[in-house]
């Protein structure tokens, strides 16, 4: 959750209190999924919120600027213990062919959503221990996971 005083909001509203351009799409969507979007509805100008508040997205720009965080989180992911790593299935993981039957998206849809700047999305296939174990060895890594709706 955002609150008022979050420093990421602060961002977005050139650190004013009172924000009156701020879109945020409550989804997994990265720059190149959200840019044509926020264009199309004429709002590029505004600053989007990205990846379900793990980025941020400037006004006008189609790509981040910022250090690829998802490339440290999948150097991480390849840290952990191989029988645990082996559950996890991310966007990274899969084809794009396998991405577009995973979350039902068109192939172009599924390249796009591929290229990640700050997150990796994915899916847990072992038991609940084994979880709590996969997560420790990330958060050992300074990695936090959430799991949200499909992914």
């Amino acid at each position: 959750m955002i609150h008022m005083n979050g420093p990421l909001l602060f961002r977005l509203c050139g650190h004013s209190r009172t924000c009156q351009r701020l879109l945020y799409w409550p989804v997994a969507k990265q720059p190149s999924e959200i840019a044509p979007l926020r264009s199309k509805i004429g709002v590029a100008q505004w600053p989007a919120i990205i990846e379900n508040g793990a980025g941020l997205l400037a006004p006008y720009e189609t790509q981040t600027t910022a250090a690829n965080d998802c490339g440290a989180v999948r150097a991480a992911l390849d840290r952990v213990p191989p029988d645990l790593r082996q559950l996890f299935r991310g966007f990274g993981d899969v084809t794009v062919e396998q991405l577009a039957a995973m979350t039902g998206l068109l192939l172009g849809d599924a390249a796009l959503a591929q290229r990640r700047s700050f997150s990796e999305p994915g899916q847990w296939s072992g038991s609940s221990a084994q979880k709590k174990s996969f997560l420790a060895a990330l958060a050992a890594d300074g990695v936090t996971a959430k799991q949200g709706g499909a992914f």
